[in-house]
């Protein structure tokens, strides 16, 4: 098994309509050092990772040192984020840190500005801006660089038991770490339903042949031959 992506935390300054995270019933907080240090061991062919899962990862007070840390151990990391914390100074130190690829979600015409202020900055890194269909209409009023237009998810959190052979994680035998170190076998599992055991023990964690999955959960970067 191998890990997909890593909570810095699950804290959030939006509370989105469409996003479950604010009223999700598992606990809010921060990646200590030591579990980052761990999982950074059991990364994708152990060369790369998303440092994003449920919340804003720009709320982490470490970030630019996790993101160092994880260049300094051989490890690419990616990030997501809103952008609506991003400076310029910010930028810089991501970069110098050794960021070479965001990908900010345009919530807002403010997270369109961010993301404008980024582009012009002319960073060596790899910027992909995504919009919401249900927020492309206030988006693109003001856009004239490049998007990505996403459909709006259906994070209903109306679970089922599904074995989804089709979902990547299960396929190619991936995970991600929450905040606390716990281990989840889906990347849009808000509710922690999924935990399948804590990076402290990562090599005895296996998929279940059943856990409680999203049954909307289908998007098609989730779904297909990878």
């Amino acid at each position: 098994m191998q890990i997909h992506s890593i909570e810095l935390t699950n804290h959030c300054n939006l509370k989105c309509a469409y996003c479950p995270n604010e009223s999700s019933s598992y606990p809010k907080g921060y990646l200590k050092l030591e579990h980052y240090v761990e999982a950074l061991k059991h990364v994708i062919d152990g060369k790369g990772v998303g440092l994003s899962l449920c919340g804003e990862s720009l709320l982490h007070p470490d970030l630019c040192s996790f993101v160092r840390i994880a260049v300094d151990n051989g490890v690419t990391p990616g990030l997501n984020t809103n952008g609506l914390l991003l400076t310029k100074e910010l930028a810089k130190e991501l970069v110098d840190a050794g960021l070479t690829k965001i990908e900010i979600s345009l919530h807002t015409k403010k997270s369109y500005k961010n993301y404008e202020m980024m582009y012009n900055l002319k960073l060596p890194i790899e910027i992909t801006a995504n919009v919401l269909t249900c927020n492309q209409e206030e988006v693109e009023e003001c856009a004239e660089l490049p998007l990505r237009i996403q459909p709006t998810h259906n994070w209903a959190r109306d679970y089922v038991h599904d074995p989804s052979e089709t979902c990547m994680f299960r396929k190619h035998d991936w995970c991600s770490m929450r905040w606390d170190g716990n281990i989840v076998a889906c990347c849009y599992d808000f509710d922690g339903k999924a935990v399948i055991g804590h990076i402290d023990n990562f090599g005895e964690i296996k998929h279940k042949p059943y856990y409680e999955l999203c049954k909307t959960c289908s998007p098609s970067w989730v779904v297909g031959a990878l």
